[in-house]
């Protein structure tokens, strides 16, 4: 053999021991024990081996990663809820009208609110879906906004949040002789 040629070794063999079609308890444990070497350690392993370890720093470290993970799978759940929601979802029919003043054809037609919340409440429910809505008058250089701001929630923890703002004809509200708390409204 030359030098610098690696050293080649044949592989054992062993006969397996006989056990008339039952495994002995010495080859049971040995799987379990194989089986729990190659097991990956969750991130609860990791946070109960840090506490035990008594180190605050490291306790800290993998509870901020716990926390991490747990983020990232209440996301990923948050938007497979959100998908087969829109999936399932139907189009609402918009049944009321509105007229052109003086009554002559079809300004425009929309699905009321009551309407809307009957279809999708149910399939919300299903998908661990669940909202709320939020309104808010904001004043930007004397110019009044309605602002909607609607919170989706998913059961799993994961918040997603969206804002719509709408300038208000403040001319309009006062042409239509409402009080002050009718007009807020």
């Amino acid at each position: 053999m030359l030098a610098s040629e690696p050293e080649v070794k044949e592989a054992e063999v062993v006969a397996p021991e006989k056990t008339n079609g039952k495994k002995s308890r010495a080859i049971a444990k040995r799987e379990q024990t194989a089986i729990a070497e190659t097991r990956t350690p969750d991130i609860n392993d990791l946070m109960a081996q840090a506490i035990a370890t008594g180190n605050m720093d490291t306790i800290e470290r993998v509870f901020a990663l716990r926390t991490q993970l747990k983020q990232e799978s209440a996301r990923e759940a948050f938007y497979a809820a959100l998908s087969a929601f829109q999936n399932e979802c139907p189009v609402i029919k918009k049944t009321k009208v509105v007229p052109f003043k003086g009554g002559q054809g079809v300004m425009y037609r929309y699905a009321p609110l009551d309407k809307i919340v009957k279809v999708v409440s149910p399939l919300l429910t299903r998908h661990g879906l669940s909202y709320n809505i939020k309104t808010a008058i904001d004043l930007v250089e004397s110019t009044p906004f309605m602002v909607a701001t609607i919170h989706i929630y998913h059961s799993a923890g994961h918040t997603e949040t969206s804002e719509f703002r709408v300038p208000l004809n403040a001319a309009a509200i006062d042409a239509t002789h409402m009080n002050d708390a009718q007009r807020y409204g």
